[in-house]
């Protein structure tokens, strides 16, 4: 049982690690391709793999006012490369960090 709990433990910080340097690696290739963007919303494409404008524009942590701001910011992260083109999922249009979705799913380490 100690181990199974050890093995699980090591296999969480081992992702969060990744998670991490991912993050790092992130903000300085979105500084060195659109200054512009704040770290701030770097990070917010990392609290879940996917990200809607409406997270950016009614949350009190980002300086976002108005949906159509957000999703510009949104759209300047895809052409950078860094979020997968929008993808419309019923009436909501999200933006996919799949980055983020290939180490949260590898299970290989």
């Amino acid at each position: 049982m100690f181990d199974a709990a050890e093995s699980t433990a090591n296999y969480t910080i081992r992702k969060i690690e990744q998670i991490n340097e991912l993050i790092v690696k992130t903000i300085a290739y979105v500084r060195e391709r659109d200054p512009k963007i704040d770290k701030e919303y770097v990070e917010a494409i990392f609290i879940q793999p996917y990200i809607k404008s409406l997270h950016l524009s009614e949350s009190i942590e980002y300086k976002v006012k108005t949906r159509k701001t957000a999703t510009l910011i949104l759209d300047k992260l895809v052409a950078i490369t860094v979020l997968d083109p929008p993808k419309k999922i019923g009436r909501e249009i999200v933006y996919i960090n799949s980055t983020l979705i290939n180490i949260l799913s590898d299970n290989d380490d």
